[in-house]
Parts: C-alpha cells; structure tokens; sequence
C-alpha cells in the first residue's frame, strides 16, 4: 500500500543552480519569525500585528502584480499575471472540468470560503465575487480580533520591514527587464512552497489549542 514515487525532477544546470541559491538562504532555510511563530507562544497583540503587516503585504502586491502585467514582454506572459491578479481581487478559479454556472453554484452556497474555493484552473470562465477577494479574508481575520476595515491593508500600516520588502517587490518583481522579473517570480513561488505558510498555520494551531472555553478560535482558511 505504499505510495508510488516518481523519478527525481531533472534541472538544467542553470535551473540548478537558482534553486541551490534560493533554497540556501536564510529566509528559505531557517526564517526566525516563522520558527518563533510556529511555537504557538505570540501574544494577542503579536497575532495581531502579524495580520497588519500581512494585510498591507496582501494589498501592495496587486500594484506588484499589476506592474508585472504592464512590464510583460509577451501576450502569453501578461495573461499569466492577469491570472494572479484577478484571484487575488476575487476571480474564482474554474477547474477545467466545471462549467461556469456550476462554479458560481457553489461558490455561492460555500459564501467563497478559503478553505473551499479552487486554488487550481483559470480565471477564464471563473466567477467574480468580492467575498473571494483575498484580502476581504484577511479583514476576516482581523475583524474577529477587534480590527477593523480602516485599521487594515493601508500603506501607513506597514512596518519599515513590510514596506521595504513590498517596494522590492514592486521594483524587482514587476521589473521591465524580463531576467530580474523571472528570477523574483522563481525565487518567490520556491521559497513559498518552503514551508513557511507551514509554520504559520502551525502556530495558529496552537494558539486555537490554548483558546480559552468559549473564546472565538482564530481563521485558518486564509493561511
């Protein structure tokens, strides 16, 4: 009964190489913030702090993404970004084998949770709602802290660290020159799928285990 493995996936040396680079530094192998978090020991006021700063991140990468699409060499390029950018505003995913009007069928009756919502197929042919936007699950998150609509996602809200990281972004990640823009764009889904969110989702957990009786426990279908 146990579980087929695949041969191993085979990289170009250059391939190789970036993902020697990527995997290698310290954020990716060994990220202090998210090791802490992961412990479930951060304090309300922490949790808190950490869903501003995420939800300004949330908010600055559209004009990221968006700057990606207007720098695109190619067509196909630019609709790749078109992609991202209409999911993270509240474009529902539609996985290739439902129709549209089954999409919006269930989606409306799931309320466009995160934890039920397509993360697979294309926008095309997707259903729009602001409920799946993204960041309006962040204010989820927030509002069950006490956080409200004006308290969240604003650039006056972000950290020094928070901003610097999402004005890098604007500039590397949506740069004009097609190498810069493809290394961020490599760089950022590799340490993504590092496990990072692992950490956090880990923590949240915890910190749901140690809610007091009766206490609301925190959204994980974001995270």
């Amino acid at each position: 009964g146990g579980r087929a493995v695949g041969p191993p996936a085979v990289h170009s040396p250059l391939a190789a190489k970036a993902l020697d680079h990527v995997s290698s530094h310290p954020v990716v192998e060994h990220n202090p913030y998210c090791d802490w978090f992961s412990k479930g020991e951060a304090t309300e006021e922490q949790v808190k702090d950490l869903v501003v700063q995420f939800s300004v991140f949330s908010n600055l990468f559209l004009l990221a993404q968006l700057n990606k699409v207007i720098n695109s060499p190619t067509l196909e390029g630019a609709r790749e970004g078109k992609e991202i950018l209409a999911n993270e505003i509240g474009v529902v995913f539609k996985p290739q084998e439902k129709k549209t009007a089954e999409l919006a069928r269930e989606a409306a009756e799931k309320g466009f949770d995160p934890n039920v919502v397509s993360v697979t197929g294309s926008v095309e042919g997707g259903v729009f709602s602001h409920r799946a936007a993204h960041f309006e699950w962040l204010c989820d998150v927030g509002k069950d802290m006490g956080l409200c609509f004006d308290e969240l996602g604003k650039r006056r809200h972000g950290s020094e660290a928070t901003l610097h990281f999402c004005d890098a972004l604007y500039r590397i990640y949506g740069s004009e020159d097609l190498s810069t823009a493809l290394g961020a764009s490599f760089a950022i889904e590799h340490w993504a799928n590092a496990g990072f969110w692992d950490e956090l989702i880990e923590g949240f957990e915890k910190l749901n285990g140690k809610r007091p009786s009766g206490a609301k426990k925190f959204r994980m279908g974001f995270w």
